[in-house]
């Protein structure tokens, strides 16, 4: 008996593609995502303790010390295996609550800290002199009444490898979510490099979107922007503008962005003449 085969349209066959493909992405991002409750109780006990309360040892030669003026190298970028053994080292913590890990394009250094006191702040500061920002904070988590954060540092000086000749070789436009309201201002004043953001913390930079992103994955990340904004003025409406990189002077350059694979990033300045408004959705705030 004849086996019957059966055909699918190329439209089906892209849309099983994508739907495998955004599973993959999704499986992949959840992986960055720390669960405290994996962690040993007995190092979680030892880690919920106010910082401030550490035994230090000063040294003149030590980046961390908190005597002025011992160190003229504050914010030099630091190897992440160096971060890691050095706070490790001045609190005393278990291999567990700091790593070095990677992820999309680069290295990133995890810090799980008690939420006690001023202990972000305390981890902040030390991560700034070894020239580290706090690029995101996870939710909170409990565990026996005992509160952590996972707080992810990248170097802050220290750029991706330059992208921009690959990335006009591959898109002639890149994409950009933004509240509808501030449609008019950036058309007429363009996208300057900014740090506003509730979600991420990061140096002033412009985050785009690459050009062969699927609907999905655009409309899911419009969906995320709009969820975080807590501006009065967010009725949920958001405009996707498009980018045309063709017409950019050489000296904007472009880098991947570390926390997506859809995503680019450039430190520079886009004149408002070369974007335009693709569409206009509106999403649940």
């Amino acid at each position: 008996m004849r086996k019957k085969t059966k055909h699918i349209t190329k439209r089906e066959l892209k849309h099983i593609i994508s739907e495998i493909v955004n599973r993959v992405l999704e499986k992949k991002t959840a992986n960055t995502n720390i669960d405290i409750s994996d962690i040993d109780i007995n190092v979680l006990r030892d880690a919920y303790r106010d910082l401030r309360l550490t035994p230090k040892v000063t040294s003149f030669n030590d980046i961390l010390s908190d005597l002025p003026g011992l160190n003229e190298n504050f914010g030099d970028v630091l190897p992440a295996d160096e971060v890691v053994e050095k706070i490790r080292k001045k609190y005393y913590f278990s291999s567990d609550l700091v790593k070095k890990v990677e992820a999309e394009n680069k290295i990133s250094v995890y810090v799980i800290i008690a939420l006690v006191g001023i202990n972000v702040t305390l981890i902040e500061r030390d991560m700034d002199k070894m020239g580290y920002f706090l690029g995101l904070k996870q939710p909170p988590q409990t565990v026996n009444g005992m509160t952590f954060q996972v707080l992810q540092f990248e170097p802050k000086s220290e750029k991706q490898t330059d992208e921009t000749e690959a990335i006009k070789l591959r898109y002639n436009t890149l994409f950009h979510w933004t509240p509808h309201y501030l449609s008019d201002i950036i058309l007429k004043n363009g996208l300057i490099p900014d740090c506003k953001n509730t979600l991420y913390h990061f140096p002033p930079r412009i985050y785009l979107i690459k050009g062969d992103s699927t609907p999905t994955e655009l409309y899911n990340l419009g969906q995320k922007l709009c969820s975080i904004n807590g501006d009065s003025r967010n009725n949920g409406e958001y405009a996707l503008l498009g980018i045309d990189i063709m017409k950019l002077e050489d000296n904007v350059r472009f880098y991947l962005d570390p926390n997506s694979d859809i995503g680019v990033y450039t430190e520079d300045k886009i004149p408002g003449n070369i974007i335009k408004i693709i569409e206009i959705r509106k999403f649940k705030n």
